[in-house]
C-alpha cells in the first residue's frame, strides 16, 4: 500500500475582504455608528482571526468618530462578521465630508488577507448654513432701465456649493405675482461656491413707455 497526501489548496480557511472598499454615514445619524462587514470567500474551514484598525484621514478620531480596534474571531463556516465604529456629532459647521480608514491585519488560523483589506468611510456634515437677504438695507430704490443690487449673505458654513432660488414679486398691484413685466431677471438663481460668504443679485429694471404709477417689490 501507499500513501497518497494532497496539499492544502484553495485557501480552506478563507479570504477576508471588506463586503465595500467605500462606506457613507451621517454624522447626526440617529444609530450614531458605521457597520462595516468583513466577508470570508473560499473555504470557510477551523476558526481564523484578523485583527482591524481605524485611521485618520480628513476625519480625526475624538472628534468626528471613536478610534476603534480589535480582532474578529470566525468560527468554522462563518462567513461574515461586522466591526462597529461610533460616530461622534461635534455640532459645528465644517467641511461637508470627512473621511477615516479602517484596515484588517494580521490573520491567525491560515486565513489570507485579500485585495480588498481597508475600506473607507466618509461623514456627511448635516449642519446646513443659512442664507439671507442683507438684512441691513431693508429698502431699495430704483428707476426704470436701471440696476438694483440686492447683497444676499451666507452664515456661518461657508463649506461647500450652495444654490438658492430667488422669486420678485409685485407688493402693491397685481400683488405676488411675479414681476417679470418690470425686471430683466424676476427670478433665478444664486449660487455660492466653496468659501463665499456674500453674493449679489443685479435686478435690471426694463425701461419701458407704458403710464405707470409708482410701484413696490418684495
Amino acid at each position: 500500500s501507499i500513501n497518497i497526501t494532497i496539499p492544502m489548496n484553495d485557501n480552506p480557511h478563507g479570504v477576508l475582504n471588506f463586503e465595500s472598499t467605500y462606506y457613507r454615514v451621517s454624522e447626526t445619524d440617529a444609530a450614531a455608528q458605521i457597520i462595516l462587514n468583513v466577508t470570508r470567500s473560499r473555504g470557510a474551514f477551523g476558526t481564523i482571526s484578523v485583527a482591524y484598525q481605524t485611521s485618520d484621514n480628513t476625519a480625526a478620531a475624538g472628534t468626528n468618530y471613536v478610534a476603534t480596534s480589535g480582532t474578529l474571531v470566525f468560527e468554522e463556516d462563518v462567513r461574515t462578521m461586522e466591526i462597529v465604529v461610533p460616530i461622534i456629532d461635534a455640532g459645528l459647521p465644517r467641511a461637508p465630508t470627512r473621511t477615516f480608514m479602517v484596515s484588517l491585519g494580521s490573520v491567525i488560523g491560515g486565513a489570507t488577507v485579500g485585495t480588498d483589506s481597508s475600506t473607507s468611510v466618509d461623514i456627511q456634515s448635516c449642519h446646513h448654513c443659512t442664507i439671507n437677504l442683507d438684512s441691513s438695507q431693508a429698502v431699495y430704490t430704483g428707476v426704470e432701465g436701471g440696476s438694483i443690487s440686492v447683497r444676499v449673505l451666507r452664515s456661518p458654513d461657508a463649506f461647500g456649493v450652495d444654490e438658492v432660488a430667488y422669486h420678485l414679486l409685485h407688493g402693491t398691484t397685481n400683488s405676488g405675482m411675479l414681476a417679470s413685466d418690470d425686471f430683466v431677471n424676476a427670478t433665478g438663481f444664486v449660487v455660492f461656491e466653496h468659501g463665499a460668504t456674500e453674493k449679489t443679485i443685479a435686478l435690471n429694471a426694463i425701461n419701458d413707455d407704458v403710464p405707470e404709477l409708482e410701484e413696490e417689490f418684495t
